[in-house]
């Protein structure tokens, strides 16, 4: 992960300053509060992606609209849920942050993995 973070930071010739942050295990509450965020944040992709599709749906009629805004709302909601990872006691969260000056400006960049328990 270290190896792939600095390919995409493309620091080249400028030094490039990394951080390790290892977690300590998540206790129950901790992953609780982890997967409440997870689920809001599902709702609320679904939610906006719903609405746009059903607003440029709407050119088509309200059949058109209500059925985009359904598919639309529903398949982002299935993907960020296959994405987002859930979290449980005892998981350990690893971050990786990277950042380079100069160049075009200051560069950050950060990796997340959680090791599972």
């Amino acid at each position: 992960m270290i190896v792939e973070l600095y390919d995409r930071m493309q620091a080249g010739h400028l030094s490039c300053v990394m951080t390790v942050r290892i977690s300590k295990p998540l206790t129950r509450a901790q992953g609780d509060a982890l997967n409440a965020q997870r689920t809001s944040l599902i709702q609320i992709a679904s939610s906006v992606s719903g609405s746009a599709a059903g607003t440029v749906g709407s050119l088509g009629g309200p059949y058109v609209s209500s059925l985009s805004a359904y598919a639309a709302g529903k398949s982002v909601g299935r993907h960020m849920g296959n994405v987002l990872p859930t979290f449980h006691a005892g998981d350990v969260i690893v971050t990786l942050d990277a950042q380079v000056q100069g160049g075009i400006g200051p560069q950050r960049s950060t990796l997340s993995l959680v090791v599972k328990s």
